[in-house]
């Protein structure tokens, strides 16, 4: 009987399984961004196996090039009953959490046979977005023509106690009403069990967002 063993890999923003049997990947990347840390990304990984038969589990873990430690994010059990091995595109969501940039890699193994499958990446810190003077004055013009500020639920992760923090274009402007500005340092304290929210690169992503908004109006 043939063993089984990994063919490649790939880390996309969607796989959803087509009525052909196929897997149909959307955004395929090899880098996450990241304005601060810690920080979380979800993804799919989608990879293929060859000769799946009877029933093992494969280990899905996380690993900082250089570093021996590893971390598991994700486990898929399989059990063939088939008289014949199958081979099989595997599509699984998954949830990281860095507290640095650098290079990582996924590594795929089976729990009972020998076989390793490595996924290179880039977790990479971008630089603080800003808005000059330019871009705050014809922003300033054009308040109704599209967002100059967001808000964004965030969980406590210890007590699940809900916060609504808000980041705007105009650093004077009060914040609107039920939201809070994001903390210059980055860290909350839950006035619920005193846990500490991490605000940094969630506050990056969405200054990153309106920035955007704000260059494709230029271009107009």
């Amino acid at each position: 009987m043939k063993k089984p063993k990994f063919g490649s890999g790939i880390l996309s923003d969607v796989a959803k399984p087509q009525l052909s049997g196929k897997i149909e990947a959307i955004g395929i990347f090899t880098q996450f961004n990241a304005w601060g840390y810690p920080c979380k990304r979800s993804c799919f990984l989608t990879f293929t196996v060859y000769n799946l038969s009877g029933q093992d589990t494969i280990i899905i873990s996380l690993k900082k090039k250089g570093k021996k430690e590893q971390t598991t994010i994700g486990i898929y059990d399989f059990n063939e009953a088939n008289s014949e091995p199958v081979n099989q595109t595997i599509p699984i969501p998954i949830l990281f959490s860095f507290t640095s940039q650098g290079d990582y890699e996924i590594l795929c193994t089976f729990k009972d046979n020998v076989g390793k499958l490595s996924i290179p990446f880039i977790v990479k810190t971008l630089e603080w977005p800003t808005f000059s003077e330019e871009e705050i004055r014809i922003i300033d013009e054009h308040r109704d023509q599209l967002p100059y500020k967001i808000n964004v639920n965030v969980n406590c992760a210890e007590c699940s106690h809900v916060y609504v923090f808000e980041e705007s274009i105009f650093n004077d402007e009060p914040p609107s009403g039920g939201t809070i500005r994001f903390p210059e340092n980055g860290g909350y304290e839950c006035e619920n069990c005193g846990h500490i929210l991490e605000l940094k690169d969630i506050q990056g992503r969405i200054r990153a967002s309106l920035k955007e908004n704000v260059l494709k109006l230029i271009k107009l």
